[in-house]
């Protein structure tokens, strides 16, 4: 799983994200700095091909502090 700062250097820095979603070079630097996309992006990022729904998600949530792992349950034996 990639992080949000992950995906702005693999799309090919904030210049390339900024041209994708329409924003400045120096807010996309921001965001890879602060490993975060806003949200209002993600729908040109999905549809461009250069991340998903869940990967932008859940790389959100982890940040957030939300754990990715399944609970654990005691099973009666």
């Amino acid at each position: 799983m990639r992080t949000h700062s992950q995906i702005i250097a693999d799309i090919g820095g904030p210049a390339a994200i900024g041209k994708i979603v329409g924003a400045e070079a120096n807010t996309a630097k921001q965001w890879k700095r602060l490993d975060s996309i806003p949200s209002k992006h993600w729908y040109a990022l999905v549809e461009a091909g250069k991340a998903s729904w869940a990967e932008l998600g859940k790389a959100a949530a982890l940040k957030a502090g939300a754990s990715i792992d399944p609970p654990t349950q005691d099973v009666a034996a």
